[in-house]
């Protein structure tokens, strides 16, 4: 690949984000380049297999009204994929789609090495040469940089996305930490597997109710627990403070002053940095 010394802007990242903006871009006649270090969507791709869009796609064109998950206006996951609540694995054929079809510029397996910025342009260094544009978009997400140092212990841990199906990881028991939205969807694919799950959290996330999203569980999560009768043993107010494994069983003590023990890795899902 030839070093680009003339690009207005590069984009680093090729998942929603930066598959939108690009579009954005192209439209306007702007010089840009996407540069990813794995695949298009790949972040998406990586989701546990069960794992599905907590925000619904709709078929609302018609009406002037984009679907949810869309990445730009005239498109939609719903009308593409036939699906509602789109999987990480569909929601990455999507955003294929929408490369491919919009002819977008983008290179992947380029590694970012580091960022400056001289004279007012940014030098992006890479592992596949050098390139110099006026603005740069940091769009590569936070899937890739999960959260292991929120307790004590973390690392004895599975963290969330390190789970490629729930299916493979079903056992008898298993504790979950963190009762937010991956918590959740942890706890119910796995109850689905018939493996008996304690949920721990240092807040109580059910009793939230909040018209941002971004604060409360999501309808497509509540649906889920409470139509299909889901049932774990769920404990508000224990934070957890440190993981401890010794003689082949799990200790999980809570700042509460509580203790779960399994023989099983306990799911980080305390979330990403």
């Amino acid at each position: 690949m030839e070093v680009t010394k003339e690009i207005d802007v590069i984009i680093v990242g090729a998942g929603a984000a930066g598959i939108g903006v690009a579009v954005v871009l192209k439209r306007m006649g702007i010089n840009f380049l996407i540069v990813e270090k794995d695949e298009i969507g790949a972040s998406f791709k990586k989701w546990p297999e069960e794992t599905q869009f907590i925000s619904p796609s709709f078929t609302g064109n018609f009406f002037n009204m984009p679907d949810l998950n869309a990445v730009t206006p005239e498109t939609s996951p719903a009308f593409n994929l036939l699906t509602e609540h789109p999987t990480g694995e569909e929601y990455q054929e999507y955003l294929q789609a929408i490369s491919e079809f919009y002819e977008l510029d983008i290179e992947t397996g380029v590694t970012v090495e580091s960022i400056q910025k001289k004279k007012g342009t940014f030098v992006v260094n890479t592992d596949k040469g050098e390139f110099n544009s006026q603005f740069l978009i940091w769009a590569a997400g936070e899937y890739q940089y999960p959260d292991r140092h929120a307790f004590k212990g973390a690392e004895l841990c599975i963290h969330y996305s390190e789970i490629s199906s729930f299916e493979e990881i079903k056992t008898d028991d298993r504790i979950v930490i963190g009762a937010y939205e991956s918590g959740c969807d942890a706890a119910i694919n796995l109850c689905r597997e018939g493996t008996k799950v304690t949920l721990l959290d240092r807040s109580n996330s059910f009793d939230l109710v909040n018209s941002d999203s971004s604060y409360s569980l999501s309808p497509f999560t509540r649906d889920r627990l409470i139509d299909e009768g889901v049932e774990f043993d769920y404990n508000p107010d224990s934070g957890v403070r440190e993981v401890r494994f010794d003689k082949g069983k799990y200790y999980v003590e809570t700042v509460s002053n509580k203790q779960f023990i399994s023989s099983h890795k306990p799911i980080n899902c305390t979330g990403f940095t």
